[in-house]
């Protein structure tokens, strides 16, 4: 049934940007705030079209209970309660977050906030959650846009990716990944261990 991939499409994202999130705690004042590595009037200068909570909320202080906010979001939009109005409420924090700081992002982020909108928009919520259990009287059925939607965003990413990677020569050779998993900018965890099992990165490429 399409609620039902819907809502576990809606879980998975929700744990991804949890483990994000949670992952960032110790980086909150230095990649969000004034006193960090970006002011606020040096992004404005660079692109006045962008969207922030933190451009009205300076004080790192409310770094943090817009941090906590947004981990209780994420929390009841993967349990899915009150998703019709929660699932506003993650993509404006979510937004808030990657707007305050882009120079910190990645097209993975991107494809985050794009995936976020379209849960917005999506009726979410029907089957796999708490709003269905307490609503158990009320009808799933969903149409099957918002999937198809976000399949076609899927698709579109990894035919463009695809195509950027086969004029590649270390994509072709299997040892891209060799070099990106090495590289300590683009990874949370050190991963030069693999570097010892060549047959998995050329699997994994």
């Amino acid at each position: 049934e399409s609620s039902i991939v819907l809502d576990l499409f809606r879980i998975i994202f929700g744990l991804i940007v949890l483990i994000i999130f949670l992952y960032d705690w110790n980086s909150l004042i230095f990649f969000y705030s004034n006193e960090g590595i970006l002011l606020n009037n040096r992004i404005s200068r660079i692109n006045n079209l962008t969207f922030s909570i933190f451009d009205y909320l300076q004080n790192p202080i409310y770094i943090y209970v817009i941090y906590f906010i947004f981990i209780i979001t994420i929390i009841l939009f993967i349990i899915g309660y009150k998703t019709k109005y929660v699932k506003f409420l993650q993509f404006i924090l979510l937004l808030s977050f990657h707007q305050r700081n882009p120079f910190i992002l990645n097209s993975g982020d991107a494809l985050l906030r794009i995936m976020s909108f379209y849960l917005m928009i999506s009726p979410c919520g029907k089957s796999l959650s708490l709003d269905s259990i307490l609503n158990k009287n009320k009808d799933s059925s969903i149409p099957i846009w918002p999937i198809r939607l976000m399949q076609f965003q899927v698709m579109v990413v990894y035919f463009f990716a695809g195509i950027s990677k086969l004029k590649s020569d270390l994509w072709l050779n299997g040892t891209a990944l060799n070099f990106v998993l090495r590289d300590s900018t683009l990874n949370r965890f050190n991963m030069d261990w693999i570097v010892y099992i060549p047959v998995i990165i050329m699997i994994l490429t």
